[in-house]
């Protein structure tokens, strides 16, 4: 087995994706009861790096085609590459995928029945759900159009809610309001990661928006969607400490011009294309240190 080639397809950066949401709901949880349970945390980061595991597995596995094409992938975007640099193969990846999600669902009974936390496993299945609509057929939603929709689902409602509920046993009193920002964070990264990939998705009929709208209009929307989040976050939040309004409002605003400036020069520097995305997908990170 080519360990450093499983290690690359794992794409371990990725890990922030599952992880950060479900803690966002656990930090909330926190925030409200002041309950905090460890043994729920170290589940809850298992099941989010095999939920990680899965995605990026399959993924690779169903977008071999626009990867191959890809030459202008970034640590961002354009899979782990293993398939393109056939490191290892299409069949094995599918497998590693499938018992990934098969643990998934382990981790989750053992919630449910050794924790009572009798609707874990609907969260769990609700993910699988997302991400197979997503990536593989019938639905495919990334090449059909409206992926980073669905992905903003995922990362943005279905973890957060399940983080609160595995840390309190319910959802009563979840701050619902808290979750826009975050969500408009999360659906500007997903369209950012994309922008790279466009002349290979285009080919390969992968229908994100920005093979929908092009370069430009892609990154208008993304500055409207990255200005409007910390307005939203400025008239959900709470903000109880200093950390919340540093994380949620200032370093978003002044993260604002770099991302406007660097998109400006994205077809023509590619160290202005990782500066772009790398800081679009800073922004839900940072929204959620703002509650330790």
């Amino acid at each position: 087995m080519n360990l450093f080639a499983w290690i690359k397809a794992s794409r371990p950066p990725a890990y922030v994706n599952t992880f950060i949401p479900t803690l966002l709901g656990q930090l909330l949880a926190l925030n409200l009861s002041n309950a905090w349970d460890w043994t729920i945390f170290i589940w809850l980061a298992v099941i989010n790096w095999l939920q990680q595991l899965y995605i990026v597995f399959w993924n690779d596995y169903a977008d071999e085609a626009a990867d191959r094409l890809n030459e202008n992938f970034t640590p961002f975007s354009g899979g782990s590459r293993v398939l393109p640099e056939n490191q290892l193969t299409k069949q094995s990846l599918w497998r590693a995928g499938t018992l990934a999600s098969i643990a998934v669902l382990i981790c989750g009974s053992w919630l449910t029945i050794f924790a009572d936390r009798d609707y874990l496993l609907i969260f769990l299945l609700i993910g699988w759900l997302l991400l197979t609509a997503y990536s593989l057929p019938p639905f495919r939603l990334n090449y059909r159009g409206g992926g980073e929709f669905l992905q903003m689902l995922g990362c943005a409602i279905v973890l957060p809610l399940m983080g609160y509920y595995a840390q309190l046993n319910t959802l009563n009193d979840f701050p619902w309001p808290i979750l826009l920002p975050f969500a408009i964070y999360h659906l500007a990264s997903a369209i950012a990661t994309t922008v790279a990939d466009r002349s290979a998705d285009k080919i390969a009929g992968k229908n994100t928006l920005a093979v929908r709208l092009g370069v430009d209009r892609t990154m208008q929307f993304v500055n409207i969607l990255v200005f409007i989040g910390p307005l939203g976050a400025f008239l959900t939040g709470h903000f109880e400490t200093d950390l919340q309004v540093l994380m949620q409002i200032l370093l978003p605003m002044l993260l604002l011009p770099v991302i406007i400036f660097a998109g400006r020069n994205l077809e023509t520097s590619r160290p202005a294309l990782l500066v772009f995305n790398a800081a679009v997908i800073t922004l839900p990170v940072i929204f959620v240190l703002g509650f330790l």
